[in-house]
């Protein structure tokens, strides 16, 4: 097996750590209703932005398999 250069181990971190909060969107969101697209946390409809990039309430759903 072939090891990651320190250096580019940390690189690809760093873009890694850019990217998650793509991740932590409300569409994958524990908190969101897609049915109703209310933030059930916080009884409202987020913001687009909230709903595209992050909301710092987030919280994974649970992967049932």
């Amino acid at each position: 097996m072939r090891m990651l250069r320190t250096d580019a181990f940390y690189e690809l971190k760093e873009i890694v750590e850019k990217i998650k909060p793509i991740y932590k969107s409300c569409l994958n969101c524990e908190h969101f209703s897609e049915a109703t697209e209310i933030c059930k946390k916080y009884k409202q409809r987020p913001p687009a932005r909230v709903i595209a990039y992050a909301c710092p309430s987030y919280e994974d759903l649970e992967i049932p398999f």
